[in-house]
């Protein structure tokens, strides 16, 4: 998008030729910066968690070195429902205008 105005110099935008009475118009801009800031809050909620078996478990059994004992190893694969709700808060504080050096019309 083109800037409408024309560029600055000093502040000072080239006269207009429609000039009344026996002074010259000079018409002053200034540039602002205004800024606004936003706090943004993370927040997120853990929910009930569930488990359950899937599938059949598995068993092995190792004879211990000394031959007298034996481990038994049973091993299950489960499925782990994990509910996690995410939200996210946002509050506007308060907006700030910065100004350059200042020129009037």
């Amino acid at each position: 998008m083109k800037n409408s105005y024309y560029p600055l110099i000093d502040g000072i935008k080239p006269a207009d030729t429609d000039c009344s009475g026996d002074g010259c118009l000079r018409t002053g801009y200034q540039y602002a910066e205004i800024s606004l800031p936003i706090e943004i809050e993370p927040g997120t909620k853990l929910g009930d968690i569930k488990t359950e078996c899937c599938g059949e478990p598995t068993v092995k059994c190792r004879t211990c070195e000394d031959g007298m004992r034996c481990e038994v190893i049973i091993t299950q694969k489960i499925c782990i429902k994990i509910p996690v709700c995410y939200s996210v808060k946002a509050c506007a504080g308060k907006e700030k205008t910065e100004c350059d050096n200042c020129c009037c019309e």
